[in-house]
């Protein structure tokens, strides 16, 4: 779950970074804390089917890859 979490501030800050306008950023900084805030919400709150969803990944991601 955090490596999610950390992709996604990862590729928000670098899109952030490559279109650097004060709305721009702005609007990213918005949309960054949203998903931050709402990814450990689902976290706390719905902890069965967060695991499920990363299980389920992470299975077809193994399957993909053969890891």
């Amino acid at each position: 779950m955090w490596l999610l979490v950390w992709a996604i501030v990862l590729v928000l800050v670098h899109v952030q970074f490559m279109h650097c306008r004060a709305i721009t950023v702005t609007a990213l900084k918005i949309v960054e804390t949203s998903v931050i805030v709402l990814l450990m919400r689902l976290w706390s709150e719905m902890p069965e089917h967060i695991e499920l969803l990363w299980n389920t990944t992470n299975d077809l991601v193994k399957e993909r890859f053969e890891l």
